[in-house]
């Protein structure tokens, strides 16, 4: 093949939108534009400009229901961000067991992010914040992963203009390790600024055996009080794993005064002890049974306060799962759990339920069966039972689905805790619904329809796209909030977005 010439490697992507929003008494409408591009620095590294950025496509968050005293994590679905993200995790991870409707414990523990994407372009309740652009750049040099993040965010109410930085480079020794570091910065309009810096390393021994930790520290005006060495976090963990046994330990600490701003960090001035054990079981008589494997596992997920404050939480899992020929999926087992809890916390605010301080020994008993979820209908079923705290709890949850061809697809998830405590009773349910319509391989309709009764709120997230061209779109989204008592508007928008890329 002659005359053939590779192109610049420049991708340009503008867009234009037109929004309306609509709160009781009040519509206003909008128009944006902005710009995408993308430009290929080397076949292994890739730079990436954006102005003006939207994310009005984006799905909405998938709705959570909070029985703990701590924040719960709500995974990342902006492009911008999702792309290359790997490059900037930190610390080999620990996982996040928090679970979902049909997972064995609910309202788990959560692990430490020091680089959390949502803390860029969204307010601490999930709302919008502008941005007015950003560059980054990501990939590989050599034996180097490099990535270097600025976003510009505008100012929006009481939020200030801020600008955040994440830099990070690891690179690789030995036959399948690394060691890297990273520099976090946050810079408000005025003198306020938060700024981490830490370093990592991660060893790989042959198939089997891996080895992590990490130190970190972060530096803020906050942090200029008496009180050294807390404004650190540290780990160190292990991992096995062969075809029959896994292991996994994890120790960190996170200082009192560890204040990541642009991580995800639920709790601060504790030491944090992880062990799990499981051992998996492919006998020939369950095959016989149609279980494929069965995998029983214990976890402890225990955590301190530091100097001597004795101690704040402890969750064990004794789960015993099988996994079937056909896909479907059992698990049954208990979870106990120790609360030392110093301050009341609210768990129910629509009813003002309150936790009162004291210690709460007790076990969760569950039971759960996930069908087939390639089949055209399946279902998710789980029954909980048990103390809770000083009084008990029972928990529902059921989720249908169909796949009715290809073209359509749609599911209805039901999570009901019925809760007696001595501040109160009340049931708690949350209510998600989605439905997937492909009309074609470039005309597609998405819904997202939840209900919470905590909050009493009916929230509707419809999506229709067409691809109107290769990597081209057109979006029209419409957003919508009721309250349930008197099914009043509380808020509506509708966007209209159409993108067009240029290759060069």
């Amino acid at each position: 093949m002659r005359g053939l010439r590779p192109g610049k490697d420049l991708r340009v992507k503008p867009y234009t939108l037109s929004s309306s929003n609509t709160v009781p008494g009040r519509t206003v409408g909008d128009f944006n534009a902005g710009l995408d591009v993308k430009y290929g620095v080397t076949s292994s590294l890739t730079a990436d400009f954006t102005l003006n950025t939207d994310f009005s496509q984006v799905e909405a968050d998938e709705r959570q229901i909070n029985l703990s005293r701590f924040s719960l994590f709500f995974p990342e679905k902006r492009d911008f961000f999702l792309e290359n993200s790997g490059i900037f995790g930190f610390g080999g991870g620990g996982g996040f067991s928090s679970g979902g409707p049909a997972a064995g414990r609910q309202n788990g523990s959560q692990d430490t992010r020091l680089f959390f994407s949502r803390r860029v372009g969204l307010s601490d309740n999930g709302d919008a914040i502008p941005i007015l652009g950003g560059a980054r750049l990501t990939g590989r040099q050599g034996r180097y992963s490099v990535g270097a993040l600025n976003i510009q965010q505008r100012e929006q109410g009481s939020v200030p203009a801020t600008n955040f930085t994440a830099l990070r480079i690891r690179r690789d020794f030995l036959a399948n390790s690394d060691i890297g570091a990273v520099l976090l910065n946050k810079d408000e309009d005025g003198p306020r600024f938060n700024r981490v810096a830490g370093v990592d390393a991660n060893f790989r021994f042959g198939y089997y055996l891996t080895l992590n930790g990490y130190v970190a520290k972060t530096f803020s005006p906050q942090s200029a009080v008496p009180g050294m060495g807390q404004d650190f976090a540290t780990r160190a963990s292990a991992n096995y794993q062969d075809r029959k046994w896994q292991f996994r330990g994890r120790y960190d600490t996170i200082g009192r005064r560890f204040n990541d701003e642009m991580g995800f960090v639920p709790r601060l001035g504790v030491t944090n002890t992880f062990a799990y054990m499981a051992r998996a079981f492919r006998p020939q008589f369950l095959s016989r049974l149609g279980v494929r494997e069965t995998r029983p596992h214990w976890q402890v997920d225990n955590f301190t306060r530091q100097n001597g404050g004795g101690l704040e939480s402890r969750y064990q899992d004794f789960h015993w799962p099988f996994s079937f020929n056909d896909g479907a999926f059992m698990e049954f087992g208990v979870n106990p759990n120790v609360e030392e809890v110093r301050l009341p916390f609210t768990i129910n605010s629509a009813r003002g339920v309150q936790v009162k301080p004291g210690r709460y020994q007790f076990n969760e008993y569950f039971i759960l069966w996930n069908t087939n979820a390639s089949a055209r209908v399946s279902t998710i079923l789980r029954y909980s039972s048990g103390e809770f705290y000083d009084g008990y709890r029972r928990g529902y949850t059921v989720g249908p689905a169909i796949r009715l061809n290809e073209n359509l697809n749609a599911a209805v998830t039901v999570q009901i805790n019925k809760i007696d405590v001595s501040t109160g009773s009340f049931v708690s349910t949350l209510v998600t619904g989605r439905a997937n319509y492909n009309f074609n391989t470039k005309m597609f309709l998405n819904a997202l329809v939840q209900y919470n009764s905590d909050s009493q709120q009916w929230s509707s997230n419809l999506r229709f796209n067409i691809i109107h061209r290769p990597l081209s779109d057109f979006f029209l989204v419409y957003n919508e909030r009721r309250d349930e008592r008197a099914g009043d508007l509380l808020n509506r928008a509708l966007v209209a977005k159409f993108t067009y890329l240029v290759a060069f």
